[in-house]
């Protein structure tokens, strides 16, 4: 991946739009919580609660499809919407 030039980066003075804080952070919440699904999951097979590791497995898919969708919109939006182009891709 190349290094963004001064044209393609955005500029300290572009405040941060509060959707892509708000995006950001529930990313980073989805991932935290997704990071736990296989302990949990493990726990309940543990404590004989195959239908709670089910449940657990499922919320697992779930959330990964939520995180996949959270990072294409981000995407989208910085590479498309709002002209952040040149940073994708090794480009």
């Amino acid at each position: 991946m190349s290094t963004p030039t001064p044209e393609t980066r955005p500029r300290p003075s572009e405040p941060v739009l509060n959707t892509f804080r708000s995006l950001i952070q529930i990313l980073s919440a989805k991932i935290e919580l997704a990071d736990h699904y296989d302990d949990y999951q493990a726990k309940a097979h543990a404590d004989e609660m195959p239908d709670c590791a089910n449940l657990f497995e499922e919320f697992a898919i779930e959330e990964r499809k939520q995180i996949d969708r959270l990072i294409a919109s981000l995407e989208h939006h910085l590479w498309n919407v709002h002209g952040y182009a040149g940073h994708r891709n090794g480009q």
